[in-house]
C-alpha cells in the first residue's frame, strides 16, 4: 500500500517505508489476521515474497540498492 499515492518503489537503508517522509513502497503489503486487524507479515509483490519484517529483501537491494525512491 502506497500511502502518498504513487507506484514508486520506496525504501532508506534496506527498509521498505520511510515514515519521516510519507512514503511507502507501492509493492509492500501487509498481510492481516483473517478474524482481526492483527498484522501477521508482509509480502513483497514485485518479488513476490512474504517477509517477516520492514527490511527490505536482498534481490531488491541487489537491483535498486538499499536506498531508493523510484520507479522499478
Amino acid at each position: 500500500m502506497s500511502w502518498c499515492g504513487d507506484d514508486k518503489i520506496t525504501k532508506y537503508k534496506s527498509q521498505c517505508f520511510d515514515r519521516a517522509k510519507c512514503k511507502y513502497c507501492a509493492y509492500w503489503h501487509a498481510k492481516l489476521a483473517m478474524d482481526s486487524q492483527a498484522v501477521i507479515g508482509y509480502r513483497c509483490v514485485l518479488f513476490n515474497v512474504d517477509k517477516d519484517t520492514h527490511q527490505s529483501l536482498h534481490e531488491c537491494d541487489q537491483k535498486y540498492g538499499p536506498t531508493y525512491d523510484g520507479l522499478p
